[in-house]
């Protein structure tokens, strides 16, 4: 998270989703973090980013929009308020994790999900809506052996 907030000064959001989730979240997905969890502490993260100095680009398009008698440090310092509250909000949600996740768990369902586990010697998948998909435990195992559905060839795509 800090990596991200650090990012966030100097990049655009789509550049680090691009950069950090890629490694970090299948990585901490696997260690039992909930993704949904996750995804709004990044989205908050990002959005607190934004509103800080040097480069809080947020901050620039209000600059843009402002009036010329407004001082960029005024706008940065009024930013600071919003900055603490956001900076409370991922530490609620750090705390809490059921502020991002009750949601959507009464959405979708999803009373008992839980990420999988490794145990060692062989992955365990709680029941819950996430249960059907697959876990890519075979990736790199034997294709003659694998449970995973057959990959289709697309031979059969055109009438003979």
């Amino acid at each position: 998270m800090l990596v991200i907030f650090f990012l966030g000064f100097f990049l655009d959001t789509f550049e680090i989703i691009f950069i950090t989730v890629p490694i970090a979240a299948p990585v901490l997905i696997r260690l039992g973090v909930d993704p949904i969890w996750l995804g709004v502490l990044i989205g908050m993260n990002l959005q607190t980013s934004f509103l800080t100095p040097p480069f809080g680009f947020a901050l620039f398009y209000l600059r843009g929009v402002a009036d010329s008698a407004i001082k960029t440090l005024d706008i940065y310092r009024g930013a600071l308020p919003f900055v603490g509250l956001q900076i409370v909000g991922i530490a609620l949600i750090w705390l809490v994790p059921d502020l991002a996740t009750w949601l959507p768990d009464i959405l979708f369902g999803n009373d008992t999900f839980t990420a999988p586990m490794n145990t060692g010697s062989e992955m365990v998948t709680q029941p819950g809506f996430m249960g059907d998909i697959d876990q890519f435990q075979d990736l790199l195992g034997d294709p003659a052996t694998s449970t995973a559905p057959p990959i289709d060839t697309f031979e059969n795509l055109l009438p003979e």
